[in-house]
């Protein structure tokens, strides 16, 4: 933890008003800040006189004025890794598809990771409506509007937890039959994107096992929603999978340099020229 550090200087906020002067502004030890509108990015950049990890945010709207808040950016000079969550509740890809200023968002931050979860509201209805190949096109629409933020993006798809499937009264809950096709899915298009699978589903323990986590105060009554330990428990499992995969991927890249060095202290070469071995080539 001391390594995490929350403090921001310039707080950009990701905001629409109509034509009326509607804005934001912050109080700050009884100042107040007023921004500065970047209409190319459709924001309102906040400058703080120092470092701050809590801000207070109040809305202007003259007479008739509309504000729709999008996002909030703390933003600092500093290196590292800068994590944003995004999310709609009961929301399925098609919703985020028509968020008309998603594309300009996305290309502000230039995400390096997305990772995607969203599936548990497609897998929600009778499996005779759910449509695993019109999942994966709306998918395919949405990686697009990611891949043109950043087109060296790499992508994480997470499946579904293990859930209930309410079917009204006549029939009632049992156990969703929908998440392991949308599991599929999610497969599917990670060896159609060249992307990585984190398979929650399969992780939690397959088909009826949210009974077993709720049985453990790790999901909520309705064995859909996680409660808060359990979202931590998630959280802190697919954490420990990618930084897992990223220490063995600095292994395999010293164990080349360490290659490379040997290389070299052996063979004399142009180094305007490849040496090539099998399947690999090395440069100086």
């Amino acid at each position: 933890e001391r390594y995490l550090r929350l403090d921001f200087t310039p707080l950009r906020i990701l905001a629409y008003a109509n034509d009326t002067p509607a804005y934001p502004y912050a109080i700050h030890r009884g100042d107040t800040l007023l921004p500065q509108h970047d209409t190319a990015t459709h924001s309102f950049l906040i400058h703080y006189p120092e470092a701050c990890d809590t801000a207070d945010i109040r809305i202007h709207t003259g007479e008739g004025g509309r504000f729709t808040l999008t996002g909030i950016l703390p933003e600092n000079d500093r290196d590292g890794l800068v994590y944003h969550a995004v999310g709609i509740n009961g929301a399925d890809v098609p919703a985020w598809l028509r968020c008309r200023h998603l594309p300009e968002d996305l290309k502000r931050i230039r995400p390096d990771l997305p990772i995607f979860c969203i599936g548990i509201n497609h897998a929600n209805l009778p499996p005779q409506k759910v449509d695993p190949e019109r999942f994966k096109a709306h998918y395919r629409e949405l990686i697009a509007l990611f891949k043109s933020a950043n087109p060296h993006c790499a992508l994480l798809f997470v499946t579904n937890n293990d859930c209930l499937l309410n079917l009204g009264r006549r029939h009632g809950k049992r156990t969703n039959p929908n998440t392991a096709r949308v599991a599929k899915a999610f497969k599917e298009l990670a060896a159609e994107t060249g992307g990585a699978v984190w398979d929650q589903y399969h992780i939690m323990g397959g088909s009826r096992s949210s009974a077993l986590w709720r049985g453990k105060r790790l999901m909520r009554p309705d064995r859909i929603h996680f409660t808060a330990e359990g979202y931590h428990l998630i959280g802190d499992i697919l954490y420990n999978a990618i930084i897992t995969d990223i220490y063995k991927l600095m292994e395999i890249k010293e164990n080349l340099l360490v290659l490379w060095h040997y290389i070299e202290s052996v063979f004399s070469f142009d180094p305007n020229s490849p040496l090539l071995f099998t399947q690999f080539q090395f440069w100086a």
